[in-house]
């Protein structure tokens, strides 16, 4: 080994590639462990220590048999044969003795390379041991026995024995640490550094006496005590391969951004960091450790794992060497390995990041596991004789990442800790000698957290506690703009709590992003409340009443101008009791709140027709406890149901997906986040007959009118959408106007608007939805049609023919009204050809293989669509007169007005299990009349809206 002295300049170590720096680290990693972690001498100096044994006396040395039996009978006995006798009966009469363990304690700590010396380490009795003869123990590690123990010191006492060497281990060599046979009359030490596995040869005659001493470094800080000065020759070649990584990272964009340096051994995942790392392994992480962190490097440690999976042959009469099999016996397609970091931790024991993946490149040791055993291995039988094999190879190991590289590192991995980390982070805050540096690092851990692409759920959440514990607004504005979820209640109410306690001025913008991100009434509910309760909890000498409303006035006025404006994530998201809680504060807040926040928030979540209505309702019962007026409330009312009806115009009468119109318009809400989850999940006629009342009660034309308009453009649009199982009419139109005969006064109001609305809804009913019997198909083709090939939209193109001779065959049959099947032997080109096409024609078909090949293509008329269409008008017809029965021949005839006569006359018409011809001329004509009737959006003139029952245009639709 080189000596230290010769070795202190910094040399360049040539590092042209990432192969040369991983050659080099390990060449480092491997001389710090060649050097002595164990160690052992004579102490020629050494005095009788004058032992004294509580209940036995005093211990002559050389140790004698009678001694040694009395001490026998007074000690504790192992199960490895050794008696104990504890720290506190073991007395030294003579003062001198202490300079006998200074001796072996100075001894070792030079040896051992212990950095600070002499002086910074104390030496702790841990007991006083017998061994007699036959006693021994096979290789172990001493657990750490305090805070800050690095070495185990043992000093022999003067006893003649045979036998009880003591071999310390390094990999798979032993090596004998001398025990001075010469030792029934001399003193020796033995030191090792804990961690290290060593056991005791068997006592093979006498008694072997000996004191145990813990070493342990002053403050209990591990680190400071394990850096090997005779290890200073290293550092100029550590330094200079950090130096060339960095400079090569710089030339080379894909040069390695991590190394991974593996262990010998597996580290325990519960006490894992420098300060529990054992032996060789500790020394290693300490030196690598001190110079990433004068080079700009960060270091971690982690759990390591290689697996490789492959599938066998178990067949022992299959050949091995077959065609796809490798020598080994597996198939080499199927042969897969990966490299993981299952949990990844700072130097200090916290747990940061799992499930990183790494390239095979980033490995210093070449093929580390050439010779090993696997840790572990599974199998599974994939049948026909094969198994699937897997092994898995486990270390513990440091992984060493360039800082600039140390958030794309951590991302790679199946997730972040930062819950658990931020909250070490923080408790470490309240201790001053560590409040400086995790104030830094938990400004690292919020970066992670705002730049991560795949957050954990309750990341951003742990952002509250640091914003409010460094006291930075502005970090949790950042954090919420980024934040893909909003908060929870819990983080809500930490946040409102804390707010409570200072100005909330600087906060606000905090505040505004937080409820912009979660768009919630309970949240600003939750908010509010507990900036309350937290506001009474304060002493009124530190904060008056005035202070507290107008703190809480602020407080108010950011978040619901939060909420209204919408900066970040859309539509506000209602839950269940959203009417009761935003009532409730309107109440708290005045008249004034109703319009300047309730009406712009019905108009964000228009479409959601309960929650409007709703709203509008309770308000209107609040008009009695005196806080809002009639006029504030009626304003409400009919800007809500203005802006519902332009809503309901522009969604609702024509999309450009075939669908339900009424289904569509709570469709696109869904895709909005504007509706609970779990809402209707169609237009909400309940709700606008809520509204139609509250037109009645509160005397609003405009809000009937500005309803009324678009529900007769939907029923208007009906019949442009081709729908077979469900409608507008039996969703929303035919319950609307059942609902308005039967919950409206028996002569509204506004009966002109009502009138109109049965009128047209009930016509385009029975002549679009209920419609005429559907007449039987024809059975012959036009002239010309025999020539149609149905692979073609009209008679044969195709210049490479003259003629499809197979569709002619179909159309022949088609066409003759007593054939009912027809058999067709041909080809399966032929027979796929036809049978691609017979949906057009209505019929069904097989194949008959009783005949061999060519195979029998077996065609049947069904007429399966005129029976559809027949069984629809069946019970379509039914429907209307059980609808117009429901409501009643007389409220029929108040809500049709002039035109009973004619609707009644039309439904005996549709309904009517005949087939007319001329039935549809009376349809016809009352369709034209309301054609060229002027709309019901002609009868309210533009201007001010303003109370006008009675200057409805009555129009005559006869």
């Amino acid at each position: 080994m080189p000596d230290a002295d010769n070795n202190t300049e910094s040399v360049p170590i040539p590092a042209n590639s990432i192969e040369d720096i991983k050659e080099h680290i390990d060449e480092c990693m491997e001389a710090i462990g060649d050097c002595f972690f164990a160690t052992s001498g004579p102490i020629p100096t050494a005095v009788n220590p004058g032992l004294l044994i509580k209940g036995l006396g005093r211990v002559g040395l050389p140790l004698s048999s009678r001694d040694a039996r009395d001490l026998v009978n007074l000690g504790r006995e192992t199960p490895f044969g050794i008696w104990e006798i504890d720290p506190a009966q073991v007395q030294f009469c003579n003062a001198q003795w202490s300079t006998t363990v200074r001796y072996a304690v100075s001894k070792t700590i030079e040896q051992l390379s212990v950095r600070g010396g002499e002086s910074s380490v104390r030496a702790d009795l841990h007991n006083l041991s017998l061994c007699q003869e036959g006693a021994s123990f096979s290789a172990h590690q001493d657990t750490e026995k305090a805070p800050g123990m690095f070495a185990t010191l043992v000093i022999m006492l003067p006893s003649g024995h045979q036998g009880g060497e003591v071999m310390v281990l390094r990999g798979k060599e032993q090596h004998p640490l001398s025990n001075f046979k010469s030792n029934e009359f001399s003193y020796a030490f033995l030191a090792w550094y804990a961690g290290v596995d060593y056991s005791l040869q068997p006592v093979t005659s006498g008694y072997r006496l000996v004191l145990t001493y813990n070493l342990i470094h002053h403050d209990g800080v591990l680190n400071k005590a394990r850096l090997s000065t005779s290890l200073e020759y290293r550092n100029s070649v550590i330094d200079s391969v950090l130096t060339s990584w960095k400079k090569l990272l710089e030339d080379n964009d894909k040069a390695s951004q991590e190394l991974v340096y593996l262990f010998d051994q597996q580290c325990d995942e519960i006490n894992f960091g420098l300060d529990f790392l054992k032996g060789e392994d500790q020394i290693r992480a300490l030196r690598l450790h001190d110079a990433c962190s004068r080079h700009g490097f960060t270091m971690y440690l982690a759990n390591f794992e290689y697996s490789e999976s492959w599938n066998e042959n178990d067949d022992e009469d299959e050949d091995d060497n077959g065609e796809g099999e490798s020598d080994d016996g597996y198939v080499d397609d199927d042969y897969y390995e990966e490299w993981t970091l299952p949990e990844v931790f700072t130097p200090d024991g916290m747990r940061i990041a799992g499930q990183i993946t790494i390239d095979t490149q980033a490995i210093v040791q070449d093929e580390p596991f050439k010779n090993d055993s696997p840790d572990d291995e599974e199998s599974e039988s994939l049948g026909f004789g094969h198994v699937r094999r897997n092994e898995y190879y486990r270390r513990g190991c440091l992984v060493l990442v360039p800082r600039q590289h140390y958030n794309s590192f951590l991302y790679r991995g199946s997730g972040l800790y930062t819950r658990q980390w931020t909250n070490e982070l923080l408790h470490r805050m309240d201790n001053s000698a560590q409040a400086e540096k995790a104030r830094a690092d938990l400004f690292k851990v919020c970066s992670l957290i705002t730049g991560n692409t795949r957050p954990r759920y309750g990341d951003f959440e742990t952002l509250v506690n640091v914003a409010l514990k460094l006291d930075m607004p502005s970090m949790l504005v950042a954090a919420m703009e980024k934040s893909p979820c909003e908060l929870g209640i819990t983080s809500l109410r930490d946040l409102a709590r804390a707010i409570a306690s200072r100005d909330p001025s600087p906060w606000l913008p905090a505040i505004s992003a937080v409820v912009a991100l979660g768009l919630r009434l309970d949240h600003i509910k939750s908010i509010d409340e507990e900036y309350d309760k937290a506001l009474a909890r304060y002493d009124a000498v530190q904060c008056g009443p005035e202070p507290r409303k107008h703190n809480a006035a602020k407080l108010h006025r950011c978040m619901f101008k939060a909420l209204i404006q919408n900066p970040h994530s859309g539509p506000l998201k209602l839950q269940k009791g959203d009417t009761n809680r935003l009532v409730d504060i309107a109440r708290s807040q005045g008249d004034a709140f109703v319009l300047d926040v309730v009406l712009p928030i019905c108009k964000m979540v228009v479409r959601n027709m309960d929650f409007v209505a709703d709203t509008i309702s309770q308000l209107f019962e609040e008009i009695k406890s005196g806080w809002t007026s009639l006029s504030t409330v009626s304003a409400l009312a009919r800007e809500s149901m203005t802006t519902l009806g332009q809503e309901m115009s522009a969604h609702c009468v024509w999309g450009p997906h075939k669908d339900v119109k009424t289904s569509l318009f709570q469709a696109v809400a869904y895709e909005r986040g504007e509706l609970p989850h779990g809402a209707d999940g169609s237009m909400s006629w309940a709700a606008i007959i809520k509204l139609f009342r509250l037109c009645e009660i509160l005397e609003i034309i405009d809000g009937a009118h500005a309803l009324i308009t678009p529900v007769l453009e939907i029923a208007r649009a009906a019949k442009m959408i081709n729908i077979t199982w469900t409608s507008d009419f039996t969703l929303f139109l035919i319950p609307l106007i059942k609902s308005v005969a039967s919950e409206l006064p028996a002569v509204p109001g506004n009966l002109s608007l009502y009138q109109t609305l049965f009128q047209q809804v009930l016509l385009h009913y029975l002549e679009d939805y209920v419609g005429e019997k559907p007449s039987p198909p024809q059975t012959s083709f036009q002239n010309g049609e025999r020539s149609k090939c149905y692979d073609s939209p009209g008679p044969l193109q195709d210049p490479t023919r003259s003629d499809c001779g197979h569709c002619a065959a179909l159309n022949d049959f088609l066409a003759a009204p007593d054939r009912s099947e027809w058999r067709y032997k041909a080809a399966e080109p032929a027979r796929k050809h036809l049978e691609r096409h017979l949906f057009k024609v209505d019929c069904s078909s097989f194949i008959d293989r009783s005949q061999g090949s060519p195979l029998t293509l077996v065609i049947s008329k069904t007429k399966k669509s005129y029976r559809d269409a027949l069984a629809t008008w069946e019970r379509r017809r039914k429907e209307a007169k059980s609808e117009f029965e429901g409501i009643g021949h007389g409220k029929l005839k108040t809500f049709l007005g002039e035109q009973y006569d004619s609707i009644v006359e039309l439904l005996s018409k549709v309904t009517s299990e005949k087939t007319v011809s001329n039935s549809r001329q009376p349809l016809a004509s009352l369709a034209q009349s309301v054609q060229n009737t002027k709309r019901v959006s002609d009868s309210v003139q533009d201007g001010p809206a303003t109370k006008r029952v009675r200057k409805v245009e009555i129009v005559d639709l006869c």
